[in-house]
């Protein structure tokens, strides 16, 4: 081996270990760059992944609320269920689907409740609805277009849950456009993209620079993905390369140039030293010398002269050559961004000393290598205390095993500034037995404080899940506020928590906080003694979240201007649309959060704490509406027991007509052949009287069953009541005034005058005997207008109506007796002393007038009925009088058909003997014959409604087509209800209503065979 070889070697052994450190350097410092590039891009994913977590998780707890409704899953509370997902529907602007196991569709918002619905359609991707039932928990479908609007969707399917297993399916269908506008929210870098994909990889929301198209990257350079815990979705976050690996490659570069020039320069200035010592030596070594004239010089001597001169110009050189390479390894550390190259030892009585000391320490310390270099605690009283005695273990263990040492440290700048710093460095033992420690800092304060952030979020996060569960379960509202500041506080993601609840118009309702010892002190106290506090109160009509504790927004007495001054603390406004709901107030820990994605999270999670409120609030009227509900019930059922007794009585006042007919009748037919003195006509007498009392409650009987016939026309119901006036007050005697309040321009009503004289006759006597002693009766009528809930309560159509009211100040009605007032036979005079069927005629009238009647009474307190009748348009008719007496006798051809042959017996005899020629017919099969047969003329078709085979409407129009121009008189024991199904009391029809007494058959017969 050469010289110049081996002194090239040995110089470039002594310059590897700088031009190695400079490569650690270089790489520690791309690595921590790609570390920097790496959180950021980690964290715009992860806040993505909450922000699409926090949409999807408020739908499915808006489903879930919904699918514990008791409506779900009973057919007769389709129409609740309706409008409850169609408050869904307005609330989350998606619509609602409930299926059942076999995807038949029950109930879907998108179109009117009532209309036949399909089966589910198929849907490509990820099957939100198979899931569900497969596993029982809430899923999110991949996006698919939809079937009708060909808009790109995502369907959410939460499981209706009915003892411990899975009835139905509740799905909502929400356009991949809400995610896309959430996507468009967030604030993210201008030059990088993020997607949102389906497990199919279909892009659900995109965002990409302007001006540029989403790009997908080929490897996993600069492409960051992460995963939605809530869909079976993915969210990939790329940074362009100019971005990530820019910045990266320029440092690799600028180190790699540095390191090849200290390696060029090193090799150059090694083989130029080792080639001019070799050629000193060489030419030393060969050249010969100069003999002096005093003698033989001595050669092996100057040889060896020659040649430690040649070796001291070497190392010389050398020497400067290495001074020049630490001069470029020094400036090498000193620029070293937010870092520092150090050297230090420990001193034999146990001091540190730093030994060197880049100039990057000045930017790290704000301190001067002089001052550092002079007394190391310089930079030892910028630690934090608490972490010194940790700092001396770690070094000794480092020292001891000559092990590399790490360690962060928090410290506090000359400034006053907290950074912190990453110590790195690795001990070596010295010939002298001393350890020596050669290491970098780098000061770490930008990602310690992405961290931290990140950790905080992921506090609140976890808070805010908590208190969505809280939400879901909690319908109390002090405690669910109470149980919101707690968990806050709990999970550390915040220092303390104050909720102020309030009602609609800002009043304090209540108060609840958490936090260490008293979070808030004086604030409640304050709250509850003047209400919301003026700052507090100019920001209700503002969104968003703001600062009670910056800008100047604390008021000069304010509780928090000596407590919480130094901590930053967030304030919003509980609104859910426009209802106020209160005030939710934070503060801080330390320096974390307060940024747009704390504020935004922030705002969210109160916007879940006022739609739980409401939701609270809307649960209670939703109770009170039940209890409504169930009252209006019980009055259906009272109803509907009215109803069925009133079928009984109609069905048994129609059969006791007939008998009735037939006695009355057959019973005046013998008294006219016997003479008034005679012992067997009075007896007569007494039979035709009860006969006739027989038919009064039959009459009352089809009147309470609104089976009564009646000859309804617009009457002024104030008129009415005027002419009875003076008939009431003899009914009810002196003891009782009589007022009557009449309305001023009273609208007019349709019923039977008769009908309306009943009413006030029956509402009178009970009013007397009601009365003991001196008493009062009013009268009163009014024109009203009920609302849906009024009308409802009456079983009434909303609209206009014509009120009378019967008020009396008698001894008035438990609640038990005015249950059962209109159910006939039932009374509480004495026995003998009422029927028990006077209201219930009032009853029977009111509900044949399509009106309604309502009893107001408590004992001696009186009591008053409210009876509403629907208002009509039509002018009332004027009276006519008949100017002569209608002839009862006549000769005409009477057409009698009636199936029972009493009855018919009974009818052909009273007109045989009034003169009329009689063709009787036991059914309508009978009559049409006789039609055909019979060859004279037949006047008038006298037939009963209602017949086997043939019933009377039927029967005359048959009639007709074989004798035209033959005019008709109906009779019937039925009423207007039964018969008006047949077509019979139209308007101009004639009708005689069972039982008659002969003069009552003449006389229509009369009147119908004389009308033109």
């Amino acid at each position: 081996m050469s010289l110049r070889t081996f002194l090239t070697r040995l110089i470039l052994i002594c310059v590897l270990p700088l031009v190695l450190l400079a490569a650690y350097l270089a790489a520690d410092n791309v690595s921590a760059l790609k570390t920097q590039y790496q959180l950021q891009a980690q964290t715009l994913t992860r806040n993505v992944t909450i922000a699409l977590d926090r949409q999807v998780e408020s739908l499915v707890s808006g489903l879930q609320v919904l699918a514990a409704s008791s409506s779900v899953g009973d057919p007769a509370r389709l129409g609740e269920l309706y409008q409850e997902a169609q408050l869904f529907r307005r609330t989350f602007d998606s619509h609602v689907l409930l299926s059942d196991l076999s995807k038949q569709m029950i109930l879907n918002t998108r179109v009117p409740l009532g209309m036949p619905l399909p089966h589910l359609p198929v849907v490509r991707g990820r099957s939100a609805f198979s899931v569900v039932t497969t596993t029982g928990r809430p899923a999110v479908s991949d996006l698919f277009f939809g079937p009708v609007a060909k808009t790109p969707l995502v369907s959410i399917a939460v499981p209706v849950v009915r003892d411990g297993r899975t009835t139905h399916v509740l799905l909502c269908l929400t356009e991949a456009s809400k995610f896309q506008h959430r996507l468009d929210e967030l604030v993210i870098p201008a030059d990088w993209s993020v997607s949102v994909l389906d497990s199919n990889n279909a892009v659900i929301a995109s965002r990409s620079p302007k001006g540029e198209h989403p790009k997908r990257a080929q490897g996993s350079l600069g492409r960051f993905i992460g995963g939605s815990t809530l869909a079976p979705w993915s969210v990939v976050v790329e940074v362009p390369e100019r971005t990530y690996g820019a910045p990266m490659q320029g440092a690799v570069l600028a180190m790699l140039a540095a390191i090849a020039a200290a390696t060029f320069v090193s090799v150059a200035g090694a083989m130029l030293a080792g080639r001019r010592l070799a050629r000193s030596v060489e030419a030393l070594a060969h050249t010969p010398q100069a003999v002096p004239e005093t003698g033989a010089p001595i050669a092996e001597i100057e040889k060896v002269r020659g040649m430690l001169l040649s070796a001291a110009a070497a190392r010389e050189e050398a020497e400067a050559t290495l001074r020049e390479s630490e001069e470029r390894l020094r400036l090498l550390g000193d620029n070293l961004p937010e870092s520092y190259v150090y050297q230090y030892l420990h001193e034999a009585d146990g001091r540190t000393r730093f030994v060197y000391l880049s100039a990057g320490l000045e930017r790290v310390h704000g301190v001067t290598r002089e001052a550092v270099l002079a007394d190391a605690w310089a930079l030892h009283r910028q630690i934090d205390p608490g972490q010194l005695p940790e700092l001396a273990r770690q070094e000794k263990a480092s020292g001891d095993a000559l092990s590399d040492f790490k360690m962060e440290l928090r410290m506090r700048r000359a400034d006053g500034e907290w950074r912190w710093l990453q110590l790195r460095s690795r001990p070596r033992e010295r010939s002298d037995g001393v350890v020596v420690w050669d290491g970098v800092a780098t000061d770490i304060t930008e990602p310690k404080l992405v961290e931290a952030r990140v950790e905080h979020l992921n506090r609140v996060l976890r808070a805010v899940r908590m208190v969505d569960q809280l939400i879901v379960r909690e319908q109390d509202p002090l405690r669910l506020i109470e149980g919101v500041c707690q968990l806050l506080v709990e999970h550390r993601g915040y220092g303390s928590a104050l909720i102020v609840l309030t009602d609609r118009a800002g009043g304090v309702l209540h108060v609840a906080q958490s936090g260490a010892g008293d979070p808030f002190p004086g604030v409640a106290e304050m709250l509850e003694r003047e209400g919301i506090p003026s700052c507090c109160r100019k920001e209700i009509g503002r969104t968003g979240v703001f600062s009670i504790t910056e800008g100047g927004h604390i008021c000069v007495d304010c509780p928090l201007s000596k407590g919480l001054r130094e901590q930053r603390t967030m304030c919003i406004v509980l609104r859910y649309e426009q209802d106020l709901h209160g005030l939710m107030v934070v503060s801080l820990n330390g320096h974390e959060g307060g940024d747009s994605e704390e504020t935004e999270l922030f705002a969210g999670l109160a916007g879940d704490v006022a739609f739980a409120i409401h939701n609270i609030e809307q649960g209670r009227e939703r109770v009170r509406m039940q209890d409504e509900r169930d009252r209006f019930e019980t009055e259906l059922r009272q109803a509907q027991k009215m109803e069925a007794i009133g079928q009984l009585a109609g069905g048994i006042a129609h059969d006791f007509n007939n008998m009735l007919s037939v006695i009355v009748g057959f019973t005046q037919l013998a008294m006219v052949d016997l003479d008034a003195e005679d012992p067997q006509y009075r007896n007569l007498e007494q039979v035709r009287k009860a006969g006739e009392r027989s038919a009064e409650l039959t009459r009352q009987l089809l009147a309470f069953s609104r089976k009564q016939a009646a000859a309804p026309r617009v009457v002024d119901l104030n008129e009415l009541i005027a002419e009875q006036r003076k008939m009431l007050s003899r009914l009810i005697g002196e003891d009782l005034e009589v007022e009557f309040q009449a309305a001023e321009a009273l609208w007019n009503i349709r019923i039977d005058p008769s009908q309306a004289h009943q009413i006030l006759t029956n509402l009178a006597v009970n009013a007397r005997d009601a009365v003991q002693g001196v008493g009062k009766v009013t009268i009163a009528t009014a024109n009203v207008n009920l609302d849906p809930d009024e009308s409802m309560h009456l079983q009434l159509a909303p609209g206009e109506y014509v009120l009378l009211a019967f008020s009396d100040t008698g001894t008035g009605m438990d609640l038990p007796t005015q249950e059962r007032i209109f159910e006939p036979f039932f009374t509480t005079k004495k026995e003998g002393k009422g029927t028990g069927l006077g209201l219930s005629t009032v009853y029977g009238i009111v509900r044949q007038n399509a009106g309604a009647i309502q009893v107001e009474s408590a004992p001696g307190a009186g009591t008053t009925f409210r009876i509403y009748f629907p208002r009509t348009v039509e002018e009332a008719a004027k009276a006519q009088e008949n100017s002569h007496e209608t002839q009862a006798a006549g000769t005409e051809t009477v057409l009698v058909v009636e199936d029972e042959e009493q009855v018919l017996n009974l009818t052909r005899v009273m007109l045989e003997q009034a003169g009329y020629h009689v063709l009787p017919a036991r059914g309508g099969a009978d009559a049409l014959a006789t039609c055909e047969s019979y060859q004279g003329e037949i006047h008038l078709l006298l037939t009963d409604v209602v017949m086997p085979m043939l019933n009377g409407k039927e029967l005359q129009d048959q009639v007709l087509r074989v004798r035209p121009g033959v005019k008709t008189l109906f009779m019937s024991g039925y009423g207007e209800e039964i018969i008006s199904h047949r077509g019979i009391l139209d308007r101009g029809t004639a009708l005689l209503s069972k039982p008659f007494s002969g003069e009552q058959l003449l006389r229509k017969v009369r009147e119908v065979l004389d009308a033109q």
